[in-house]
């Protein structure tokens, strides 16, 4: 398996034809104050399969933890794939929600992908304060 995209978005679907659509593809939320609620998020992934991969049982798996090593999310599918002559490949897309997401402090959290066990990609999110924004000067009086 190779992914050939892994996102985080404010959206996304599958159209006709598989194609995968995205919107809003971004990598940082800025929180006006702590704690916080991202109301959601999805993370797509397209992923390519050969040869090597057809005619098994797989497990895709996403763990979703802080850089503490908290986790928020664990989802797991498994995927069995009918035989792939060699040469030919197949692609798939899989879209997953995340709603009402806590963001409690400012925080980096990975969405680690794993194939049959094996960490593929992280897709890291970060967490930041928006910044105070300075004074503006007063207009002087006419």
């Amino acid at each position: 398996m190779r992914l050939l995209i892994a996102a985080l978005a404010d959206y996304a679907n599958i159209a006709t034809g598989d194609k995968l659509n995205l919107s809003g593809v971004f990598d940082i939320i800025w929180v006006r104050q702590f704690p916080s609620v991202h109301p959601l998020m999805v993370l797509a992934l397209r992923m390519q399969f050969e040869w090597e991969d057809g005619g098994k049982s797989h497990t895709l798996q996403v763990i979703v933890q802080d850089q503490d090593g908290k986790q928020y999310a664990n989802a797991a599918a498994n995927i069995g794939l009918g035989p792939i002559e060699p040469g030919k490949r197949i692609v798939a897309n899989q879209i997953l929600t995340f709603q009402n997401i806590q963001l409690v402090r400012p925080n980096q959290i990975a969405f680690r992908i794993l194939w049959d066990g094996e960490e593929q990609q992280r897709v890291l999110l970060t967490i930041e304060p928006i910044p105070p924004q300075p004074p503006q000067p007063t207009p002087p009086h006419a």
